[in-house]
């Protein structure tokens, strides 16, 4: 796992912890604007680690 790898799991974390604490607080449009963007950062996060083993 790289470096950029690393940083987009990071990322993806965050944004399902901001996701989750949006959504306890009762925040209804920003926790799915978060979790989209939670997706997004997973998606990434692995494409760079498939990218990584393909070199």
């Amino acid at each position: 796992m790289n470096r950029r790898c690393a940083v987009a799991w990071v990322c993806a974390f965050l944004a399902f912890v901001g996701a989750g604490t949006f959504y306890f607080h009762g925040a209804t449009g920003l926790d799915g604007l978060f979790v989209v963007i939670a997706l997004a950062c997973v998606l990434v996060a692995i494409q760079l680690h498939r990218t990584e083993f393909r070199r």
